[in-house]
């Protein structure tokens, strides 16, 4: 079931959010532990992260509207508008640092050669140049994609790709009872890059929702919250909201895989964890779920 809430949350790009029992479920349970977490601290910052197609925007506009109903006054950072390029731009030079690395590979292994480039070229065309099923096909594909994975997985969630200064400045200016902030929109557009000023003054809570909100890269979170979910249902999550290019490409599974590691990486941070069902679970559910299902 369905329902329409109304948010008035500071740095909300969307007023209206579509959102299901679940993830109602789940804010009642995030804000009674930031209620409880409240008490012995003045203020608090609260991650709410997980793989694309979790469900992040969702629970995390709802816990800020029921704070603030709540009479917690609650600031909503997006971190999506934090890149340091826009979407289709990042998007490009994701897919350069890969091809470049593979066909770099390639060379280092002495096995590139114009008629590998001619095939290339078609894979390329296809968005299929990272499809691990064509390593039988050609043996060579293998050293490819493995030379672009490790290219790339020193690009994605790093701060070439992220501004996580910026963040941890809002973070820092927060704690430290700043008055007014200025906050990024970035939009799809090079034309659609803006700050706008927002009031910090009286907020107890900032909620930073962001896939890479639990990097090592960002400082002073009081409490991370994991929306736990499987490749399987994140496909089926990302198809249905129908935002993303690409979807179900091998190439944009491998950037889902990375992050999903790097998420996975830092699940010793995590104080509450949630399934897709509203279950909570412990870092050994989540271990094992991950062994049992990727």
């Amino acid at each position: 079931m369905e329902r329409q809430v109304e948010n008035n949350v500071i740095n909300n790009p969307v007023n209206i959010h579509q959102v299901c029992d679940v993830q109602f479920a789940i804010s009642s349970k995030i804000v009674k532990s930031i209620k409880l977490e409240l008490n012995s601290k003045g203020k608090l910052v609260v991650n709410i992260h997980g793989s694309s197609g979790s469900g992040k925007s969702g629970v995390a506009a709802l816990v800020a509207d029921r704070l603030n109903a709540f009479g917690i006054k609650t600031c909503l950072l997006n971190g999506d508008h934090y890149p340091r390029r826009i979407p289709i731009v990042n998007d490009a030079e994701r897919l350069r640092v890969y091809r470049e690395a593979g066909m770099t590979g390639l060379i280092d292994a002495s096995l590139y050669s114009e008629k590998v480039q001619q095939i290339l070229n078609h894979l390329m065309h296809d968005h299929q140049d990272a499809n691990p099923d064509l390593s039988e096909k050609f043996k060579w594909i293998k050293i490819y994609q493995m030379s672009g994975r490790k290219a790339l997985e020193s690009y994605l969630g790093t701060s070439y790709e992220q501004d996580f200064h910026r963040v941890n400045q809002i973070i820092k200016g927060f704690k430290e009872g700043d008055r007014d902030v200025y906050l990024k929109h970035m939009g799809t557009s090079i034309n659609d890059i803006s700050f706008h000023k927002v009031s910090f003054e009286k907020t107890e809570v900032l909620i930073l929702e962001w896939t890479h909100g639990n990097s090592q890269y960002l400082k002073g979170i009081d409490m991370s919250v994991l929306l736990h979910v499987t490749p399987k249902e994140s496909l089926k999550n990302r198809l249905k909201r129908n935002r993303d290019s690409f979807i179900g490409s091998p190439f944009t599974d491998m950037v889902i895989d990375i992050e999903r590691d790097q998420i996975y990486t830092e699940l010793y941070k995590c104080h509450l964890i949630f399934d897709q069902v509203g279950n909570a679970l412990s870092l050994k559910d989540v271990s094992l779920n991950r062994r049992a299902y990727g």
